[in-house]
């Protein structure tokens, strides 16, 4: 865990400038690396441990994902770069609009959409699976039937 936060804040320290070289090469390997050590010491928790808000994040992360990059520009365009913003106010601001733009993603699309789908599916008639033994006597059925019996008299002559 101290370890995770260490490289975590060297990183973070390491992206105060943000787009040159040392923060490009080093940085994200550092975060990630961070990242990853503080991810194996919250999996070491006990079960009973929860951590608040991890669940509804966990059900909007494919729509943060779709829409990050798009939260990240439009923020830096619109609110960070104009009101020239730095530091934790930026990450704040980033961090609201990547989470509304992927919360509004999965509620006003993400949700509707699966919800239609299972109407689909329900309406589907259902298709009764056969039992895997019913498989197997079909399968070995057909091999006994496609099986050619040759003879010595059926073989080419030299």
């Amino acid at each position: 865990l101290v370890a995770g936060a260490a490289l975590f804040a060297l990183a973070v320290v390491l992206f105060r400038d943000r787009l040159g070289f040392w923060p490009s090469v080093l940085g994200y390997p550092l975060l990630s690396l961070g990242l990853a050590f503080l991810v194996l010491a919250a999996a070491g928790l006990p079960a009973r441990w929860q951590v608040p808000g991890a669940g509804w994040l966990a059900q909007i992360s494919y729509s943060l994902y779709l829409s990050h990059k798009l939260a990240l520009h439009a923020v830096g365009t619109w609110a960070v770069t104009p009101w020239q913003l730095h530091g934790l106010a930026a990450f704040v601001l980033y961090a609201t609009g990547v989470l509304v733009l992927g919360a509004a993603l999965h509620y006003a699309v993400e949700q509707p959409f699966l919800r239609w789908r299972e109407r689909l599916e329900m309406r589907r008639p259902a298709q009764a699976m056969p039992s895997p033994v019913a498989i197997a006597a079909r399968s070995r059925r057909s091999i006994s039937d496609s099986t050619v019996r040759m003879s010595s008299d059926d073989l080419p002559r030299m």
